[in-house]
């Protein structure tokens, strides 16, 4: 699990056309206690890409953010980029 205020440079999602093997989490912990009505996101680009795009099978359950990447995550070998976004009634935003 990682911690949503130090997310490493890379998380390795999967491979190729994999749906479903993989479960990432993180602890939003830090971020809900800011806010219990955030709401938390990501925010994807697939390699080679640059249209961002939010990604199916994330979920959050209490302070954890899960996502479980699907072929649409995978279907592209190589690196992408991720973020992870909260943002409020006011439409003040935390990003990672």
């Amino acid at each position: 699990m990682y911690s949503i205020n130090s997310i490493p440079h890379r998380i390795f999602i999967g491979r190729q056309g994999e749906t479903g093997t993989r479960r990432i989490q993180f602890d939003a912990g830090a971020w809900t206690e800011l806010d219990d009505g955030l709401n938390i996101s990501i925010i994807a680009i697939r390699p080679g890409e640059t249209e961002a795009y939010v990604p199916q099978g994330v979920t959050l359950s209490g302070e954890i953010l899960t996502w479980v990447p699907d072929t649409t995550d995978t279907d592209i070998a190589g690196t992408g980029a991720m973020l992870i976004r909260g943002t409020d009634g006011d439409g003040n935003v935390i990003k990672s």
